[in-house]
């Protein structure tokens, strides 16, 4: 959560190995997580509390070696 300059802590989820970005939709109810190491972006929802995975989102990068 931001208020103002803070940021605190709401919610938490494992995600994949090597994360090497995040990106937030505008509404703020959507997070893309990249996987390096899976060679994924993982999707999750927020609802205000809780992050929770949305496997069926999940988009495969199989590229690279």
């Amino acid at each position: 959560r931001v208020e103002g300059a803070k940021l605190t802590q709401v919610a938490e989820a494992k995600t994949g190995r090597w994360g090497q970005g995040a990106a937030w939709s505008r509404d703020g109810k959507v997070i893309l997580l990249q996987g390096a190491i899976d060679k994924n972006i993982e999707v999750y929802r927020f609802d205000g509390s809780s992050l929770t995975r949305d496997p069926a989102a999940t988009l495969s990068m199989p590229i690279g070696r």
